[in-house]
C-alpha cells in the first residue's frame, strides 16, 4: 500500500473550545478551510468541547467506523482541564466501546518555538520594546500549570525583547491591570493568548483600545499569524509521518 493510500484512511479531527461568538466560528472555519488545502489526502473533520456543534462525541461517533485511524488534534494552547478531562474522557468513552484507534495530539504549548514566532511579530509593530510594557492575558483557568506555562513563556519574551516590565493576567481581572497601567506613560504591547478571535479576545482588545488608544500595540489571534499556522501544520505533518 502506498503512502497516499494509507493517508486516505486516516481522519484528522480538529477540536476547538467553542464559543457563542459568531466571530469565533468564522475564524475557526477559516482555519479549517486552510488546513483542508494543506492535507488533500486526508479527510478533515472538526468538533467543539462546548457551546458549538458538533460536540466531540457526536463527531467521533459519526466517523469512527469509517477510518482505520483517527488523529484527534486539540486546538488548545494549554494542557488544562479541557485537555486532561473533557477531551480525554470523551475519547476514553468512545474507545471503551470500540477498538482503540484514536491518537490524541499534544496541546500546542507555550515555549521557545512559539516565542520565536511572536518575537518577529512584536518587532514589526514596536521597535523600542525596552521602553514599553508587555501585557499577557489569557482565559481564566483553575489549573496552576497554565499559569506556570504563561510565566515561563513571559520570561522568554522579556529576555529576548527587553521589555521594561511585564503584567500577566486572565480574563476577568484585566481591569486591575488597566488601573495599574494608567499610572504609567509607557507604550503598551498587548498579547492576548488566544488561537482565534472571539468574545474574550474582542472584549479584552476593546477595553485596552478604549483606554490607551495610540500608545497601545497588540497582537492578533495566533492562528491569524501565517508563521504560527505553519507551526501547527508542521506538527500535524510529523504525526502523520510517524503513522
Amino acid at each position: 500500500m502506498n503512502n497516499t493510500s494509507l493517508k486516505s484512511k486516516i481522519a484528522l479531527v480538529f477540536c476547538g473550545h467553542g464559543s457563542t461568538s459568531k466571530i469565533y466560528k468564522l475564524d475557526f472555519l477559516s482555519f479549517i478551510d486552510k488546513i483542508k488545502l494543506k492535507f488533500p489526502n486526508n479527510k478533515i473533520f472538526y468538533c467543539f468541547i462546548e457551546k458549538d456543534k458538533p460536540f466531540i462525541n457526536d463527531c467521533l461517533s459519526s466517523i469512527y467506523s469509517k477510518f482505520h485511524k483517527i488523529i484527534f488534534i486539540p486546538l488548545l494552547i494549554f494542557k488544562g482541564t479541557h485537555y486532561e478531562v473533557d477531551i480525554k474522557e470523551a475519547i476514553y468513552l468512545m474507545e471503551k466501546k470500540n477498538n482503540s484507534k484514536i491518537i490524541i495530539a499534544k496541546n500546542l504549548n507555550l515555549g521557545k518555538e512559539i516565542a520565536s514566532i511572536i518575537q518577529l511579530q512584536v518587532r514589526k509593530k514596536l521597535k523600542n520594546t525596552n521602553q514599553s510594557l508587555l501585557v499577557i492575558l489569557s482565559s481564566f483557568s483553575k489549573s496552576s500549570s497554565v499559569y506556570r506555562s504563561i510565566y515561563y513563556y513571559s520570561r522568554i519574551l522579556m529576555k529576548n525583547l527587553k521589555f521594561k516590565n511585564c503584567f500577566i493576567g486572565s480574563f476577568g481581572n484585566e481591569r486591575l491591570i488597566i488601573k495599574n497601567l494608567k499610572e504609567q506613560k509607557d507604550k503598551i504591547f498587548l498579547h492576548p493568548i488566544f488561537l482565534f478571535n472571539g468574545y474574550l479576545y474582542d472584549s479584552i482588545l476593546k477595553k485596552f483600545s478604549n483606554e490607551f488608544k495610540r500608545r497601545l500595540f497588540f497582537i492578533e489571534p495566533l492562528l491569524q499569524n501565517e508563521k504560527f499556522f505553519y507551526y501547527v501544520y508542521n506538527k500535524i505533518n510529523l504525526i502523520l509521518e510517524r503513522e
